[in-house]
């Protein structure tokens, strides 16, 4: 009976908080959609890199192409232990991360703007610290390579099989190789 009643009133205690900081305080509200909406785009956007990546290991199988397979399992590797981005990834999925980073920098500023204009100065310092943790944490250097052909990038099309790979860049010249299999010959 007294775990119930203990739990009943951890239950209240829980309900009237939430409650209570909602009403209380709208300005964490909007600082906590902000962070919400900021993790479902970080959930689209690594669904996104995965889908590239399968897709491009797909076409590496079906080619197939053992060196190609082993480079895109090493950026898959990459992406889940230390949050690299393959080069090839497309400019605009690389944005979508810098700009869901931007969106919620500019909310925990917001945050402290009117945490001070309002005279709370103690909220103010706590969202300058997330800021500053968010900062250090979270922060993913995403280079958006000015136009196609970059350095080290691989292109791949099917039948007949073409693989195009960038070895550098210098202004607007680039070296590359490029092989061609037929599949449709008989061998």
């Amino acid at each position: 009976m007294n775990r119930l009643v203990g739990l009943s009133v951890f239950c209240l205690t829980l309900i009237g908080m939430t409650g209570v900081r909602a009403d209380d305080d709208p300005i964490r509200e909007k600082l906590d959609q902000a962070r919400t909406a900021y993790d479902s785009e970080i959930e689209k956007y690594r669904a996104a890199v995965t889908a590239f990546m399968d897709a491009r290991e797909e076409a590496a199988r079906r080619d197939p192409n053992k060196r190609l397979v082993d480079q895109i399992k090493a950026e898959r590797q990459a992406f889940g232990e230390k949050g690299e981005v393959p080069k090839t990834l497309p400019s605009a999925t690389k944005s979508e991360l810098v700009t869901a980073r931007i969106t919620l920098e500019s909310a925990y500023k917001t945050a402290v703007k009117e945490y001070t204009r309002t005279k709370q100065d103690e909220k103010a310092s706590v969202v300058e610290k997330e800021l500053a943790d968010f900062s250090k944490v979270e922060a993913v250097v995403v280079e958006v390579p000015p136009g196609p052909f970059q350095a080290k990038s691989v292109w791949v099309s099917d039948n007949p099989t073409r693989t195009f790979t960038v070895l550098e860049r210098k202004g607007d010249a680039f070296r590359a190789t490029c092989l061609i299999e037929d599949k449709q010959r008989p061998a």
